[in-house]
């Protein structure tokens, strides 16, 4: 709703407003736990509840792989956050909250792995900074940003004379 608002807004004092959906492709399964429990670690957590954290869910986890019969030996699992748990979306944002824009009157919204860019029109030729800074973040933190699955919508406000066209287009690198 917040985001939204802000779209409104801007739109009505601007003469279009660009919004870029952000896809991360599996973004929960990439999420490496030795960079979520560096992150952790400058929040104001009490040392306790930190500490039941990193051993219930981000340490002491293991996979192995049985196929006709075989079965692999055990490997640790360094990497996800279940999407579904109490703890998988706070954790995504805990993960992603040093992310933002690189320009100061863009904003940047986020909930959980849904994020997005809001551009006013007088910055609309920052989209690729934008996008490049976000590119650069996500492999520091073990994820792709699929920029085909990232469109970008322009939102206009038709009421003004010198309104824009209405785009949808997508960043495919």
């Amino acid at each position: 709703m917040k985001l939204w608002a802000r779209v409104w807004c801007l739109d009505f004092l601007t003469h279009s407003v660009v919004v870029i959906t952000l896809d991360f492709s599996e973004a929960f399964d990439t999420v490496r736990h030795s960079t979520l429990i560096h992150k952790m670690a400058f929040m104001n957590i009490p040392d306790d509840v930190n500490s039941w954290l990193v051993g219930i869910f981000f340490s002491g986890h293991s996979h192995c792989t049985r196929f006709c019969g075989s079965t692999c030996g055990q490997l640790d699992i360094s990497a996800s956050i279940t999407k579904g748990s109490a703890t998988g979306p706070a954790s995504y944002v805990v993960n992603a909250a040093d992310l933002t824009t690189v320009i100061a009157g863009n904003l940047m919204f986020k909930y959980a792995d849904d994020m997005y860019i809001v551009i006013p029109a007088v910055d609309a030729d920052s989209r690729s900074a934008e996008l490049d800074h976000v590119e650069r973040w996500a492999q520091n933190n073990n994820f792709r940003l699929n920029r085909a699955k990232s469109p970008e919508i322009i939102f206009t406000n038709c009421k003004r004379k010198h309104a824009f066209l209405h785009r949808y287009r997508t960043f495919a690198a």
